[in-house]
């Protein structure tokens, strides 16, 4: 079928006016008619031109009331718009027309397209012909037929705003359940279409039918703001606990309509998807008309965490409103939080006196640990004034006390200990060191109990001592000492020696370090000093008058080949001949290591060639030079070693070994000689042999 693009203007011409009234108060244009109005069936033609007597004049009718022209529709269709549509319309039915069938093509025009799939009826309700529909429905159409998108001829009377089609279809039948009427009828803000549907109900439970959004006709009244529908609605049984309505209402802040919702039962405390209640809502919204009123009506406050949601939004006034009607002070949130550690979080003062001065427990969550933290002072001495425990520990095993002084704060250190905080918990004093805080340190110690405080041990086995000489803080390293920090505990003298701190070592020896102790190894300070090649420190220990006879110092000397050492130390009183583990002397050490400058030191001052087999070794090594100053010095030539042995028969085994030694090597000489002559011969006949071959 061809259409015609014809203005509203040129339509009017040729339709009746009752038509285009009606199809203009409906909002809808102008049917598209065929260009050429003799195409269209016989039936359709007569229908469409209203001509009565040619159509009482076909006799065999029946075989054309089915037909369908271009445009998919039948004579019954074009006859609801004809200009004698009542009469058209009843003797097609009376011949026996479908009162039902769907039309599927382009019948209307281009803004109506997507209304395929209409029925007669919805035609009839369109144009708001009551009539016709009255008629239609007599003759059997059905009044629940919906077209391609799921809408019956009821939807299309209350989307038209038609009570009195509405009104027709539901007393004859039509479901009001089918195609979200009620929904279309609440959108539509019209009360008396919604009591017409309701009344016209067939379960209670229908009222309370979702849409394709999930909401109630009751929730779509409250969106509206419509108080006089919710009304109606809860009147005649819509439930208020069912989808979130009284949520809905307090989200878009509806005083009137959350009173009349509560009124008629409305869970106060209910929770929706995202298990906020009422109350949370309101408070989230900031809505004091709302709180108040849901906490008057018997709202839970403690449902929810309320009070958390309350104190970060730093209401005072809500704040008190909930304490007051039951909110529990130290309920935790789902992050484990009180509302007093998220008010101290904010850093509101305020909100942190009205809980506290309602009983809110300083000691849960952490509450001092966290005003240490933020650096608040005020905070502090309120939740101390409160009760808090100055040496509670937190997750991590800190107290406030080391937490102040993590954070350098001289304050809250002095107002924690002035108020009874422990130095002693939490390794207090060795922070303060590590932090090289001197005015820390003195503020920890000038309130230790005990001296014997200052020298406890953190968990890596450390005194506070220690901890200053590692960090190489001479100024700690005093204000210790002078405040009793004792320097023969924890080996201090013994680092201090290793990371070569001479100052930090003159003060601790002055303090009464001792130096000659042992450490855990079983080192002296001066030993470590010899084997860290230190010549200032053990100049200084030496001097200071600590053993050299301790630990194998003279032996660590002549191995290093240390001569200045060796002989400051035999100036101190190294023993010459004192053994070490090995029951090796210095003498035989310096012997073993061909040292023949350290040979004679060691003589020189008085060593026994005696002792050790020292010309044992030296005759067996081959040094015949340090052979005479042993027996210049008393070696013993007839001594014999712990194998038996002679010195002489040492000397023969030497010069015999030497000679093993030329003939090995001269044999070895004399073989390569050989060899070389043999691979010579080799090649000379390889050549002669070429040459031979090449005559040929």
């Amino acid at each position: 079928m061809k259409c015609i693009a014809q203005s509203l203007s040129t339509k009017i011409l040729t339709l009746d006016i009752r038509c285009c009234e009606l199809c203009l108060r409906n909002r809808y244009t102008m049917m598209k008619f065929e260009d050429n109005v003799e195409k269209l069936p016989k039936l359709h033609r007569i229908c469409y031109k209203g001509k009565l007597k040619e159509l009482h004049a076909i006799k065999e009718i029946n075989a054309e009331l089915e037909m369908v022209c271009s445009n998919k529709a039948t004579p019954l269709i074009y006859a609801v718009y004809s200009k004698f549509a009542l009469k058209f319309v009843k003797y097609l039915l009376r011949k026996g027309a479908n009162p039902s069938y769907r039309s599927y093509g382009p019948f209307e025009n281009n803004l109506q397209k997507r209304d395929g799939g209409q029925t007669p009826l919805h035609h009839a309700v369109k144009i708001g012909r009551a009539d016709l529909c009255k008629l239609l429905i007599k003759s059997g159409a059905e009044l629940d037929a919906t077209n391609a998108y799921g809408k019956t001829p009821l939807v299309t009377a209350i989307k038209d705003n038609n009570s009195n089609l509405v009104e027709i279809l539901l007393d004859r039948g039509a479901n009001p359940n089918c195609g979200e009427c009620l929904h279309l009828a609440v959108q539509k803000g019209r009360a008396d279409l919604c009591k017409l549907p309701i009344d016209k109900r067939k379960s209670s439970a229908e009222i309370d039918a979702m849409n394709a959004h999930g909401k109630t006709p009751l929730a779509i009244a409250i969106k509206a703001n419509n108080l006089n529908l919710v009304e109606i609605l809860l009147d005649r049984g819509a439930d208020p606990n069912y989808g979130e309505c009284l949520h809905y209402a307090v989200e878009k802040g509806r005083v009137n309509i959350c009173k009349l919702l509560i009124d008629f039962g409305a869970k106060l405390d209910a929770m929706n998807a995202k298990k906020d209640t009422p109350l949370l809502i309101a408070i989230r919204n900031n809505n004091l008309e709302l709180v108040i009123f849901l906490l008057d009506r018997g709202a839970n406050p403690n449902c929810g965490e309320c009070l958390h949601l309350i104190v970060q939004k730093g209401r005072a006034d809500l704040c008190k409103l909930l304490i007051k009607s039951g909110a529990e002070l130290d309920a935790a949130n789902a992050h484990g939080k009180t509302p007093l550690v998220t008010a101290i979080k904010a850093n509101n003062l305020n909100l942190v006196e009205v809980l506290l001065d309602r009983g809110a427990n300083p000691n849960c969550g952490e509450c001092l640990h966290l005003a240490v933290q933020k650096g608040r002072a005020d905070l502090c001495k309120l939740l101390i004034k409160s009760g808090a425990e100055l040496d509670a520990t937190n997750a991590h095993g800190k107290t406030p006390l080391v937490t102040a002084i993590k954070v350098n704060n001289l304050n809250l250190v002095e107002i924690l200990l002035d108020r009874g905080a422990n130095p002693n918990r939490g390794e207090c004093l060795h922070l303060a060191v590590q932090k090289g805080r001197a005015d820390l340190c003195k503020l920890l110690i000038d309130k230790m109990k005990s001296s014997a405080e200052i020298d406890a041990m953190n968990a890596h086995g450390k005194t506070p001592l220690a901890t200053a000489i590692k960090a190489n803080n001479l100024n700690l390293v005093e204000i210790l000492l002078d405040r009793g920090a004792d320097p023969n505990y924890g080996e201090c003298l013994h680092h201090a020696v290793k990371k070569g701190r001479v100052n930090i070592c003159k003060l601790l020896i002055d303090f009464g370090a001792k130096l000659d102790a042992m450490n855990a190894k079983k080192d002296t300070p001066l030993l470590i000093a010899i084997r860290n090649n230190n010549l200032e420190l053990v100049i200084l220990l030496l001097d200071r008058g600590a053993n050299p006879n301790c630990g194998e110092c003279l032996h660590l000397f002549v191995q290093k080949g240390r001569a200045d050492l060796c002989k400051l130390s035999i100036k101190s009183g190294a023993e010459l001949d004192a053994t070490n583990a090995h029951g090796k002397t210095p003498l035989v050490i310096a012997i073993k290591a061909n040292n023949l400058n350290l040979v004679k030191i060691l003589l020189d001052r008085g060593a026994d060639p005696n002792c050790g087999e020292c010309l044992h070794l030296a005759i067996k090594i081959g040094r015949v030079d340090i052979v005479p100053f042993l027996v210049l010095c008393g070696a013993k030539l007839d001594a014999m070693n712990a194998k038996m042995h002679f010195c002489i028969f040492c000397f023969d085994i030497a010069i015999r070994n030497k000679g093993r030694k030329r003939r090995r090597n001269a044999e070895e000489h004399e073989n390569l000689i050989l060899q070389e002559k043999m691979d010579l011969d080799n090649a000379t006949s390889r050549k002669c042999k070429v040459s031979k071959r090449s005559e040929r």
